[in-house]
């Protein structure tokens, strides 16, 4: 059974040398991915291994976010029952739960109810005006900033698939199907003729060199803003900065930086569905026009 392109593993990538042609290297890659079902058994162990540690990092997230709401809730339980013990002892006795308590002992115990209400209400309040309440004015002001740096995110994008398209096929980020069909339409081994790329190198190399800036401006973005950012774009963001098409065109590079038909298909399948609809969400998310 041929093996799944993220598949591979390190110590198999350590183990493809160099070549200078797609003849040798790509020709290389393309057996590694076609191995017999024994051999992809064991590899699809370690992938799914590796896969396992990927979605726990994931499922830890997503646990962090679930361990906030159950926070925020339960703080609102305890103020709910703060301003019901307040208004049942001080301003409406009638809501009192009758007990077969001694007076001086209910009196005690409505005391320390109060006192407890009063001073949880009073750090909420403490709390609101100087924590959460400039931390809110601190995000909406920066909310600009981050929407420019998820737009900057798509114009990286744009202009990665830019090389591949024409005049009388423009680029769009939101036709999948039409930059897959553009990306497999050139041949990345023949050398770019976009001025912005100094050297005039292989599409291939040029789209190599554009992963790195694009996940390198991401992590820049989670470095400089995650305590600004909320959990759900720092997901997504991981989520493309992480994407297996990454390690594709790494794998490419790495057997010489030729690349045959078969695998130059694969990334222009992968790249649209793991790294440009993620994408897609943030600027739905951002309001960001997508072109």
């Amino acid at each position: 059974m041929p093996k799944k392109l993220k598949d591979i593993t390190e110590e198999e990538l350590k183990n493809l040398p160099n070549r200078n042609s797609p003849e040798e290297g790509s020709q290389e890659l393309e057996a590694l991915l076609n191995t017999d079902a024994d051999t992809d058994e064991s590899h699809s162990q370690t992938e799914s291994h590796n896969q396992s540690n990927s979605d726990e990092s994931k499922l830890a997230k997503k646990c962090i976010i679930k361990a906030r709401d159950v926070v925020w809730m339960l703080i609102c339980a305890i103020l709910i029952v703060c301003i019901w013990a307040i208004a049942a002892i001080e301003l409406f006795p009638t809501l009192l739960v009758p007990s077969g308590f001694q007076a001086h002992t209910v009196e005690g115990i409505n005391n320390i109810a109060l006192g407890f209400s009063y001073s949880y209400i009073a750090g909420l309040i403490l709390y609101f005006f100087t924590v959460a309440f400039p931390d809110y004015l601190k995000r909406q002001k920066f909310q600009p900033v981050i929407k420019e740096k998820i737009k900057g995110v798509g114009t990286q994008l744009h202009n990665m698939i830019v090389p591949f398209s024409s005049i009388n096929n423009p680029v769009f980020l939101n036709e999948s199907d039409n930059i897959t069909a553009m990306m497999k339409s050139k041949d990345w081994n023949a050398p770019t003729i976009i001025p912005i790329y100094p050297g005039n190198p292989s599409y291939f190399k040029a789209f190599h060199s554009d992963c790195e800036n694009l996940q390198g401006e991401i992590s820049q973005i989670i470095a400089d803003y995650k305590h600004l950012i909320d959990v759900d774009t720092i997901l997504i963001l991981e989520d493309i900065r992480s994407a297996n098409v990454f390690g594709l065109v790494e794998i490419g590079l790495r057997v010489g930086g030729s690349i045959s038909k078969y695998v130059m298909d694969a990334i222009s399948e992968q790249f649209p569905k793991e790294v440009v609809e993620k994408y897609l969400l943030l600027a739905e998310k951002y309001q960001i026009e997508v072109r």
